[in-house]
């Protein structure tokens, strides 16, 4: 007798226009809150969505409930910490950039955006500085503690950063030049 799995195909169309999703993260469960994944796309913006689950547990759509648009260019990775409180992102404009949910509502000047549920606020995050140029930022991983983000860049390099401070701890270059993933050792 072997395992049963059911599929379900959600649709995402709420980046703007015809841009590309570029990534996407699952926000870990935490006491028994709904699952939220982030997406990140070629519009610049990082959008917040809630699994909608029915009475069996399973999944039978989607929720959109925040835009996040601090970037000036694509976003091109979000992930959410081993905690689930802390969201970062890295895009094309050579930033990575730290984000926690809101107690409330926070709406910035000129955002007419009335179907926002939840805000993230931006708390850190980091710019290239000596030692690392920061051109398009293609992957985050977050160490197993959560202290330290592994960055990887178009240029080829490597850095690792302190989530807390925005500090670049260390730099290492590739042997290619795009670093499009990267991983800790647990």
């Amino acid at each position: 007798m072997g395992i049963v799995v059911t599929a379900k195909t959600l649709a995402l169309h709420w980046h703007d226009g015809a841009n590309a999703i570029y990534s996407i993260s699952a926000q870990p469960l935490k006491g028994g809150e709904s699952l939220r994944i982030a997406t990140g796309g070629g519009d610049n913006n990082i959008r917040i969505w809630r699994l909608l689950t029915n009475s069996n547990g399973e999944v039978d759509g989607v929720k959109y409930l925040s835009n996040i648009s601090k970037h000036d260019r694509a976003v091109n990775c979000v992930r959410f910490n081993g905690q689930g409180d802390l969201l970062a992102s890295g895009s094309d404009d050579g930033s990575v950039l730290l984000f926690c949910r809101s107690e409330e509502i926070v709406r910035e000047f000129g955002d007419d955006e009335d179907e926002i549920l939840e805000s993230w606020v931006l708390v850190g995050g980091h710019r290239g500085s000596a030692g690392m140029s920061m051109k398009e930022v293609y992957d985050i991983a977050w160490s197993p503690d959560a202290r330290l983000l592994c960055l990887g860049t178009m240029d080829g390099t490597v850095g690792v950063v302190d989530a807390s401070s925005g500090a670049l701890v260390s730099t290492v270059r590739a042997p290619a030049q795009n670093v499009q993933g990267g991983s800790w050792d647990p």
